[in-house]
């Protein structure tokens, strides 16, 4: 076997015991290595946007926010519903109604 050639470079931090403990607790509870945990935490930081210093101030309230927002977006389309779908639905349903009749009329004129 051959060795590979590795262009990582690897650093050290230095991090509190309780911290560590954490890492390691969740390293056993997801079977990942130290520096997979700490890789895919940053990643995950970057990707929601998340900046760690503006911790939310509980999962609670962070959670009343997102089901506040929900409710505004079910509000609003049930307002759109009333407002704007449900008189074109009926509009439409009255002049398809019409045309059928119309056809039926014709067709009876034509049949007879």
């Amino acid at each position: 076997m051959t060795k590979q050639n590795r262009n990582i470079v690897f650093t050290t931090i230095a991090i509190e015991n309780a911290t560590d403990k954490l890492i390691e607790k969740l390293c056993k509870r997801y079977s990942l290595k130290k520096g997979e945990i700490v890789k895919l935490a940053f990643q995950y930081l970057e990707k929601a946007n998340i900046n760690p210093a503006d911790a939310p101030e509980s999962v609670k309230s962070e959670l009343a926010k997102i089901n506040k927002r929900q409710d505004d977006i079910i509000r609003f389309i049930r307002n759109y519903e009333e407002t704007q779908l449900n008189p074109m639905i009926r509009t439409s349903h009255s002049i398809a109604t019409k045309f059928g009749s119309i056809a039926k009329s014709l067709e009876t004129l034509i049949l007879s």
